[in-house]
């Protein structure tokens, strides 16, 4: 079975919003909530479209699954549209966090999430995703992640489970925004066999 990764297009930087709330007096919790959370640029928006013919090769697809942030959904209505397929969320996808320069902002609740609780959450989906009987196997499914997400992804496949060497593959710049990986994955284990990235989803 087949899945494509897609990671989302470049984010709002909402460094200055974030200082106007803090001289607001506004709560960090408050902060924190908005600070995680930034839609994608209109030029990331638009250039989210321009996936559509690439991905287009690969149809069928059966749905979008998104993680449930701002940018990631926004990406995912672009592709159920152009391709008239459902979408809907799933919270193993998600990096509840985002950076503003050396600020993490993670969304409250989710202040000791990182790499470990990632990779296996994305894993486990994954697993779930193959294992289901009523999916063909035939139609790829397009995930709306996050760079951390596939990093893990990446390294569960050569068998790393470092956070550090994680982290590393996501901040290289081998996974940038917009890019798109394809995952076999093996109906029987529920495991990636092989991946690979489309051509045309560099930067």
């Amino acid at each position: 079975m087949k899945i494509v990764a897609v990671v989302h297009e470049e984010k709002e930087s909402l460094r200055d919003l974030v200082e106007q709330m803090r001289a607001a007096g506004k709560s960090e919790k408050e902060i924190a909530r908005i600070g995680s959370n930034p839609p994608l640029t209109m030029e990331g928006f638009v250039r989210a479209h321009r996936l559509i013919p690439i991905l287009e090769p690969l149809k069928p697809f059966s749905e979008v699954i998104s993680s449930p942030l701002t940018r990631t959904i926004q990406m995912a209505s672009v592709f159920g549209l152009a391709f008239g397929i459902p979408v809907r969320t799933e919270e193993a996808l998600c990096q509840y966090a985002s950076r503003e320069g050396d600020e993490v902002f993670f969304y409250p609740g989710h202040d000791n999430e990182w790499y470990e609780r990632w990779q296996r959450q994305a894993v486990e989906l994954l697993q779930n995703l193959v294992g289901g009987l009523e999916l063909n196997p035939e139609n790829f499914q397009i995930l709306v992640t996050h760079r951390p997400i596939v990093a893990a992804l990446i390294c569960a496949h050569k068998g790393i489970s470092d956070v550090q060497r994680m982290r590393e593959l996501a901040l290289s710049g081998e996974i940038p925004p917009g890019s798109v990986f394809v995952f076999n994955v093996s109906r029987r284990e529920g495991e990636i066999t092989s991946y690979r990235r489309l051509e045309g989803t560099e930067e």
